[in-house]
């Protein structure tokens, strides 16, 4: 997608986007796995103004996994398997510690058609 289209997007749907695309990239096969902090640090140079915030980006990642884009999984020593996320009551230990996962369901499109898609209009 040209830097022209993606400013056509609000700015929810090109972090939407822009996080779905580091999940589809990703090589690992059990997704993109990172800390909040590290996304942040990764995406914040295409958002100065304002500034990428934490929130914005639980926001999005938890809106792309309620539209089945995303699956969100998270490592437990404990269990030796990850576990999926389990909701907002999940939110402060699921994404404020440590990494987790961001995996891309195998139904929906990759990035690379997002902007024909009906949740990314054009």
């Amino acid at each position: 997608m040209s830097t022209d289209e993606l400013s056509v997007m609000l700015r929810h749907q090109q972090i939407e986007y822009e996080l779905l695309r580091l999940a589809i990239d990703a090589t690992d096969s059990a997704g993109y796995s990172n800390t909040l902090s590290g996304i942040n640090n990764i995406l914040a140079p295409h958002f100065h103004d304002p500034p990428l915030k934490q929130a914005e980006l639980v926001d999005s990642i938890k809106q792309l996994a309620s539209h089945d884009y995303l699956k969100l999984q998270k490592w437990e020593s404990s269990l030796g398997i990850y576990r999926d996320y389990r909701g907002d009551r999940d939110d402060a230990r699921f994404f404020y510690s440590n990494n987790f996962q961001l995996r891309r369901t195998p139904s929906k499109p990759d990035h690379k058609t997002l902007g024909q898609s009906c949740y990314f209009p054009a």
